[in-house]
């Protein structure tokens, strides 16, 4: 057997820094409870909702209110509205398919604190998108005295 010298209790030994372990450990402190699982659940509802027609929302912040575009695949008519939340916004895609029997497309175009402010989000929205000449929407948000007070901006189309 060979003899192995041992090193003095003070001898500081040269470390080798551990191997990342491949997308579980990102070396960031404040990703250290980061999970591929919570990935691998994402992309799995990302692809049911692109499959079903519907968004999914990534890192949903409840609470924050969504200005949403639903987009008919048939005839290309387009429907801007609002949810004051994203769990209600999932829900909302689904009674929007269910009721007009069609697999639309659905866009998040904005967000924004519930109340006046999330009002104000949609009807600017509406206004951008060409008012009620083009949408399918069946009346605007507010009116123009509401929205004007709350501080909105962009003209309203079906007026001359």
């Amino acid at each position: 057997m060979a003899a192995t010298r041992s090193q003095p209790a003070n001898a500081v030994k040269a470390q080798q820094p551990e191997a990342p372990t491949p997308l579980t450990d990102t070396g960031n402190p404040e990703l250290k409870d980061f999970k591929l699982s919570n990935v691998e659940e994402q992309i799995a509802k990302e692809e049911a909702a692109e499959k079903a027609g519907t968004v999914a929302i990534s890192n949903p912040s409840e609470g924050e209110g969504i200005v949403y575009e639903r987009t008919n695949p048939e005839t290309g008519e387009q429907y801007v509205g609002q949810t004051k939340s994203p769990k209600r916004f999932e829900a909302r895609q689904g009674e929007h398919n269910r009721d007009l029997g069609v697999q639309h497309r659905f866009k998040i175009i904005g967000r924004a604190k519930p109340g006046r402010e999330l009002d104000t989000l949609e009807e600017t929205k509406i206004r951008e998108y060409g008012g009620l000449k083009k949408l399918r929407n069946k009346r605007h948000q507010m009116s123009e005295q509401r929205y004007s007070e709350a501080g909105g901006t962009v003209k309203n189309p079906d007026r001359k």
